[in-house]
């Protein structure tokens, strides 16, 4: 659909991974339905929400499959260099969606990608709208979050856990 693409591009969408373990806390703990959970799922939502934020922040590696130093590791090992490989963050998206739509736009080739990313700004102008704190997919989608969640004493920890990730994107620490 779009063979004006002369090469295959990669775009890696990344986050402050402070902010993805506390939102994936609420996720686990509260927000994704358990309907369709089996007895081992159910019990881990358990376990979740009898630890606090700081708690399951720390211990996130020992009760995740995919814990999240695994996830971010294999960006350690692509060229970002290249110009087939774009790193877009999270916080651009959700706080200046027009400048973040048109470095995810610019590798389709349109004629006129600023055209078309206010198209898509304008389109999307709502979707990251916040109306306070709710325990919805959408729970707050504020970046820095981390800091009104965590002890400060975690957060260091926290720091230093993920400091080659923040400091090679820009991450405050």
């Amino acid at each position: 659909p779009f063979p004006q693409m002369s090469n295959v591009v990669r775009i890696f969408q990344i986050r402050d991974p402070r902010d993805v373990l506390v939102s994936e806390y609420y996720s686990v703990g509260w927000i994704h339905p358990d309907k369709n959970w089996g007895a081992q799922e159910l019990q881990w939502r358990q376990t979740v929400q009898s630890m606090s934020a700081d708690e399951y922040v720390l211990r996130q590696p020992e009760f995740s499959r995919y814990p999240l130093e695994s996830r971010l590791r294999p960006l350690f090992d692509v060229d970002l260099e290249s110009d087939l490989n774009i790193v877009v963050k999270y916080e651009q998206m959700v706080t200046e969606f027009f400048a973040w739509a048109v470095q995810v736009i610019r590798p389709f080739g349109f004629r006129w990608p600023r055209v078309s990313a206010k198209r898509y700004a304008r389109i999307y102008r709502r979707e990251f709208e916040t109306h306070g704190e709710s325990m919805t997919h959408k729970r707050k989608i504020t970046p820095g979050d981390h800091v009104n969640k965590l002890k400060p004493s975690t957060i260091n920890i926290l720091n230093q856990r993920f400091e080659p990730f923040l400091a090679a994107f820009g991450y405050e620490h």
